[in-house]
């Protein structure tokens, strides 16, 4: 429902990202309704986007946000609700960091200089 819903109102690309999360979520969890949705909804957007390889790559980010929320839910050994939060926030900061990929490296790397230099002092007084 919801891709016919992005269909419907934007590109056929919004189509393909959410299909690739649907695609990886359906063989996650063996869910053989869900696998044809989302296949259908991947070729849905390839036949209908002008650029095949940004439909594709699309696809492909979605999968990526999918799994990494699914491998977070699954490592953190809360109750469900912390592992639900955990997995939010784990999908929306790798599908930030997949749609701005300079600037969280520019971020990264200002939030790891402090760090850096500690490490640096430590392994300098260990050895």
């Amino acid at each position: 429902m919801s891709a016919l819903l992005v269909g419907k109102k934007q590109d056929p690309t919004a189509v393909s990202k959410l299909s690739g999360a649907y695609i990886l979520s359906s063989i996650a969890s063996g869910n053989p309704v869900l696998f044809p949705v989302a296949a259908g909804g991947l070729v849905y957007s390839l036949i209908k986007s002008e650029s095949k390889k940004e439909t594709l790559v699309k696809g492909g980010k979605g999968a990526i946000v999918s799994g990494g929320a699914m491998l977070v839910g699954g490592l953190v050994g809360a109750p469900v609700w912390i592992a639900c939060l955990a997995s939010v926030a784990a999908l929306i900061s790798i599908n930030y960091a997949l749609e701005n990929p300079e600037k969280t490296f520019t971020r990264v790397k200002e939030l790891i200089k402090p760090t850096a230099s500690i490490l640096r002092k430590v392994s300098l007084s260990i050895g």
